[in-house]
């Protein structure tokens, strides 16, 4: 499914197709709920050391590849030119405002449709695409469990 997804040629290449893509990535790679997308702060991710730190149940520190890496340094130098140095919010529209959830459901909606005949296209879908993931390249499900921050493993199972 990423090979497909992280096509570049299905993202526009402007500014908004990077947003795009970076969201879409972020939600693959890193299990990120929409609202911590949404709060991201630019002080949550240090991309030197390939981390994003969550806050919300419980702080959390999340490796990122260092593709994801190169994907977010790419977007802060174009997020420069837009954003004020007021707003801390690491994605922005491209009016430099905080993110909101109908474009974040547009985005996802958007994108999964080019891929996907699913009728009901979700954020869950790419938490559960990465979960998957995780346990075809061996993670046991407890570890699952945690990284989704799941209260019990029942959740996780289904």
């Amino acid at each position: 499914m990423d090979i497909l997804l992280y096509d570049l040629s299905r993202f526009p290449d402007t500014f908004i197709g990077q947003i795009d893509r970076l969201v879409i990535k972020l939600f693959y790679a890193t299990e990120i709920r929409k609202s911590k997308l949404i709060n991201l702060h630019l002080t949550d991710i240090n991309v030197n050391n390939e981390r994003i730190k969550m806050l919300g149940k419980g702080k959390r520190i999340i490796p990122i590849l260092s593709s994801l890496g190169k994907d977010i340094l790419a977007y802060i130098a174009q997020r420069a030119s837009i954003a004020t140095p007021s707003n801390s919010y690491h994605i922005v529209t491209k009016k430099g405002k905080k993110l909101y959830e109908k474009l974040i459901y547009s985005v996802v909606d958007t994108y999964l449709r080019l891929i996907s005949t699913k009728i009901k296209k979700s954020l869950h879908i790419l938490r559960h695409t990465f979960a998957i993931r995780l346990l075809d390249h061996g993670t046991n499900l407890n570890t699952v469990k945690e990284i989704l921050s799941h209260s019990t493993l029942a959740s996780t199972q289904i």
